[in-house]
């Protein structure tokens, strides 16, 4: 789609590699080992597991996102991943019954 729309408003002049290869190679290779972490995960400890470590990525990015990137949090960002805490508590004590 992003292509369709890069086509119809003239602006595939932003596709060359030039000044992004090293992003777009560094892209590619995190891409690769999300994928080979999060179909191992499936295989050794299985599909909700699995799962519920792959949606959990937010609460990493919101944690080390102000010593990484220099963020401050806010309560706009505090209160989601509260609320998303509170949830995969439910969903882990609901597995333990």
């Amino acid at each position: 789609m992003i292509f369709i729309y890069l086509l119809f408003s003239r602006g595939l002049g932003q596709l060359r590699l030039r000044k992004n290869s090293r992003y777009l190679v560094l892209l590619g290779l995190l891409n690769a080992i999300t994928s080979v972490c999060y179909f191992s995960s499936i295989k050794y400890s299985g599909m909700s597991v699995a799962v519920l470590l792959l949606y959990i990525t937010p609460v990493y990015v919101n944690l080390l996102a102000p010593a990484i990137l220099g963020e401050r949090n806010s309560r706009k960002s505090l209160f989601p991943l509260s609320l998303q805490q509170q949830v995969f508590y439910l969903l882990l004590a609901r597995e333990n019954f």
